[in-house]
């Protein structure tokens, strides 16, 4: 069969893709062979430049390009009626469309781990999102170019490719969800979701960066690279839920899936245009292509990850390079991602690695060239990982399609492009054939550099943002036996059968994604269901668990968790959860038994090590908790969260030195996390770096412009370091945002008046206590700068609203005290402090200024030498005899009593303190005093000392 299309584009375009490939496929088999169309005006191969031609001298670079989630016949140059891609399209015709590329994995981190290594996943260890990774040991792609001299760039728009699931390898320069700022250049949109799925709380840039995010950096990439070869791989996540197209294409789309589509579309115009303008366009080879499909309710899959027919591996492929690849060409020749690295090693004219099973494509653009036709191998470990269910394998082949699983499929795809027809049981000696080469293909392939399942401890914070994105990782203690043996070890397909779990797999999917957006009833309501079609489902058990515990249902929780235990003994995560549940309860010991259990269970689970920790911290059993984070940490070197809470531990021991080790080391891990920053800022201010510990939160502010906590930290620490009018700029920043915040505007107020701006002070006040009328601290404020302002009246009104709201609050009374001996009330002086007293009979400061009042007025009927003396003398003892105006109090006291002997050695003991702390000033006016006493005269209020 002649692989390359010749003929005109144009009967592609007039039927869905896979009708259009199936008839072309048919036809070929029935003649026996087709063969290029005679050249004339309109054949695609119709001039020398169309055809592949030899190396030239051209310094050529590689811009590879792959749009997660697209299907391959939801393209418009792939038949799709409705939706707009004139961009791709365009692009097209200018290279050659591929019209069967498989992907190796319905799931992103194998799929692109394909593309980069040309291993499939058995062989590269990427098996899984999140939960594995893909291991060092590994040669990619990026690697060997960055050794050949390329300028490696590459720039990802989800989490779940994040650097440290392994793809970074080799790269210059790795753009992630970790080191770019998902916020910038985010559309205007609302996330739209299926019909039933969970709304996560955390938006949608929290978990991908915009199309436009990307093209942005690819451009800037462009534009500074110069003369250099580079590798430039660029990608997009907009088609993938949740759905958040901007309003220019959701408006114009019904279905948010095309509009997705479309966006990309026009980005990926503004790509090119880049190139061209950058003069790159001709000697860059270009390929889009796609990680995988997506379901869109075929098969009863909405989505991705669990089944392998081709609505999620059948992707689109297409390749442009002037000059090399031909123009408006077709190949209908089956290839798969698998072959995207050899390719670009062979055009560039570099030798593949011996762990590359794919082979490169450009023979077979050759006019004539036969079709190898090549089988190409795809896999799904999501099954067993996420539900203890059977993997699925598949088999592509001469338009035949072989589903190894517990019930084999078989599809003659060629004349059945949409799966309907399961011809396994009509036609067994073809699945025994197909199962056989299955089984040599995985046989024949080269040793896995890293093993054949790289595992990766999963963080809570990765759970939680492949939950967002519709994917369920694996709860560790589900397909562990994935990690040992040969993959033939594993051939044979062991667990339920998953397309006879659809409805629970969509129940703990719509389960896990509630339970992570904090839905916590609706996610009691689906694990409620899905129990009943699964009594016996330990997971589904545990998770339910989890959605009570949100609940605060500790008792049904604890019940759930327990029964997940009796269902399976080793379920770590149920073991731990119980023991957190315990716990809350404040049964400890309880608690700590279980944690401990959960140890014994799985020594090598970091996750119970750190729950004891964390527990251990809690009961101020810091040591102890040291030690099991820094296990805890041995097993899990990249889980951020351990760090950081060891940090914490760290902290409260007040060794700050260790605890800044510890932090940083998470910053490290998780540069996007905030919370590290905050804590390592918090340490830096315990240990006198204030400076740092500032610079770190002004930094992390301009990352979270909006964010008023920050700013309210830094206007603390500015007002603390003696930098008021500093802590008003960020105060005023926190009160423009937080407009019905009492505490912003109260923050204000208390920085304007520190910084000697009353009048200012007074308008932020007024506004706290109008939006709280009992905000004690904003009414004390409000008094003082009224104080200051000379309007005593209302402050003497607002002192007395305060003792109202807050009878336990001395500041109140002290403050009246202190304006009524300013009008010379000195019989209100004792009446205010004497009920204060009443309210708060240990306080030393009313207790000190009563007994002044009743010593020293010059009101007779005020006056009481005898009670002064006793309560003067029991605030000295409290304050241990060591207090100078303590002692001039009781002083006076002694002298309006009469007893001048005691009231002269009192006030020259105060003397003697006040000379020690180096106040002249004041040992001379005590020393104006004491002549009174030696005169046998007491000391009246208002006369001169």
């Amino acid at each position: 069969m002649n692989a390359m299309n010749l003929t005109r584009r144009v009967p592609l375009m007039r039927m869905p893709l896979h009708s259009t490939v199936a008839a072309l496929l048919l036809t070929c088999a029935i003649v026996g062979g087709c063969r290029p169309a005679a050249p004339d005006a309109t054949s695609a191969d119709s001039t020398p430049a169309n055809r592949p031609q030899a190396k030239d001298d051209r310094p050529w670079n590689v811009l590879l390009v792959s749009v997660d989630t697209t299907r391959a016949d939801h393209l418009g140059c792939y038949g799709h009626p409705s939706v707009k891609t004139p961009h791709i399209d365009a692009f097209a015709k200018e290279g050659t469309l591929f019209a069967q590329c498989i992907s190796s994995a319905p799931l992103t981190l194998p799929s692109h781990a394909t593309m980069l290594t040309g291993s499939y996943p058995f062989v590269h260890g990427a098996r899984d999102n999140v939960s594995f990774q893909l291991a060092p040991e590994n040669e990619t792609l990026a690697e060997i170019l960055s050794a050949a001299g390329f300028a490696t760039h590459a720039e990802v728009a989800a989490s779940v490719l994040d650097h440290v699931y392994g793809l970074a390898q080799g790269f210059d320069e790795y753009g992630d969800m970790l080191n770019r700022d998902p916020f910038e250049d985010r559309p205007d949109a609302t996330a739209t979701q299926p019909s039933g799925a969970a709304q996560p709380q955390r938006p949608a840039p929290y978990i991908s960066r915009s199309a436009e995010h990307i093209t942005r950096y690819g451009v800037e990439f462009l534009e500074r690279v110069g003369q250099r070869r580079f590798f430039l791989f660029l990608h997009y996540f907009d088609p993938h839920l949740p759905y958040t197209p901007p309003p220019r294409f959701a408006e114009r789309y019904k279905d948010q899936y095309l509009a997705e589509i479309a966006y990309f579309d026009e980005q990926f115009g503004v790509l090119l245009d880049a190139l061209r303008a950058q003069g790159l366009d001709q000697n860059t080879l270009v390929i889009l292509t796609s990680d995988h499909g997506e379901g869109r309710g075929q098969h009863g899959e909405p989505t991705h990850s669990f089944f392998v027919y081709d609505s999620t591996v059948h992707v689109p492929l297409i390749m442009r390079a002037p000059g090399r690849i031909p123009a408006g060409g077709v190949l209908l020749s089956q290839v798969g991602l698998v072959d995207l690295a050899p390719t670009i090693l062979d055009f560039l004219g570099l030798k593949p690695t011996p762990q590359m099973q794919g082979a490169s494509v450009l023979p077979m653009l050759r006019p004539n060239a036969p079709d190898p036709r090549r089988a190409i191998y795809g896999d799904t470990l999501a099954t067993q990982v996420a539900f203890g269910y059977s993997p699925l394998r598949f088999l592509r082949a001469d338009g035949w399609k072989y589903i190894h699983a517990p019930k084999p499929e078989l599809y003659h795809v060629a004349e059945d492009p949409g799966e309907v027809f399961d011809l396994a049981k009509s036609d067994p000696q073809r699945v025994a054939q197909m199962r056989t080469r299955l089984r040599n293909l995985i046989a024949s392939s080269p040793p896995p550099p890293g093993g054949r399942a790289a595992r990766k401890d999963v963080t809570a914070d990765e759970r939680a943002k492949l939950a967002a994105l519709g994917y369920i990782a694996g709860d560790g203690s589900v397909g562990e036996e994935a990690d040992d043996g040969s993959e033939l070890d594993h051939f044979e397909p062991i667990g339920a059968n998953p397309r006879d779990k659809l409805e629970a797999i969509q129940l703990l999917s719509a389960g896990v994604g509630n339970l992570v957006a904090g839905n916590f009833p609706t996610a009691e309501e689906i694990y409620r269901k899905l129990l009943e079609i699964e009594p016996d489902n330990a997971r589904a058990h545990k998770e339910l668990g989890d959605a009570l515990a949100g609940q605060m249902k500790l008792d049904e929780a604890l019940a759930e968790y327990r029964r997940a235990l009796e269902l399976n003994p080793d379920e770590v995560s149920a073991q731990a959860g119980a023991g957190t549940i315990l716990a809350l309860r404040g049964d400890y010991e309880a608690a700590e038994e279980q944690l401990r259990a959960a140890i014994a269970a799985d020594p090598s689970n970091s996750g119970p090590h750190a729950g004891l920790a964390n527990l251990l911290g809690e009961l101020g059993r810091f040591e102890e908790a040291l030690r099991e984070y820094e296990v805890a940490a041995e097993l899990a070197p990249k889980n951020y969260e351990i760090f950081l809470k060891w940090g914490k531990a760290l902290h409260k021991l007040g060794r700050l030195e260790e605890a800044e080790q510890r932090v940083r080391q998470a910053v490290h891990l998780e540069p996007g996390i905030a919370q590290a920053h905050v804590l390592l800022a918090n340490i830096l201010w315990d240990a006198g770096r204030s400076d740092d510990a500032v610079g770190i939160l002004i930094d992390l502010l301009a990352e979270h412009p909006e964010d008023t906590g920050l700013m309210r930290r830094i206007g603390d620490w500015r007002l603390r370091s003696g930098d008021p009018d500093g802590a008003v700029e960020y105060f005023r920043r926190a009160a423009e945002i937080d407009t019905d915040v009492p505490q912003a505007h109260y923050n204000l107020g208390a920085a304007l008046l520190a910084a000697g701006q009353p009048q200012e002070a007074v308008q932020s006040l007024r506004r706290a206590v109008e939006l709280d009328p009992e905000y004690a601290r904003a009414l004390t404020a409000l008094g003082r700068a009224l104080e200051q302002l000379r309007q005593t009246d209302e402050a003497l009104t607002v002192y007395r609203r305060l003792v109202e709201i807050a009878p336990d609050f001395p500041h109140a009374y002290l403050s009246i005290a202190a304006m009524l001996r300013q009008r010379g009330d000195d019989a209100g002086v004792v009446e205010i402090l004497e009920t204060g007293l009443r309210r708060i009979p240990t306080d030393a400061g009313m207790a000190n200024d009563l007994a002044w009042a009743l010593a020293t007025s010059p009101d007779d009927a005020v006056r009481d030498g005898e009670r002064a003396v006793a309560l003067a003398e029991e605030v000295n003892q409290q304050t241990g005899g060591k207090n100078p105006s303590v002692l001039d109090t009781l002083a006076a006291a002694y002298a309006e009593a009469g007893r001048f002997d005691d009231a002269e050695r009192t006030l020259r003991h105060a003397i003697d303190l006040v000379r020690k702390a180096g106040d002249e000033q004041r040992a001379a006016r005590l020393e104006e005093r004491l002549n009174l006493y030696l005169d046998g005269r007491p000391y009246r209020s208002g006369q001169p000392d």
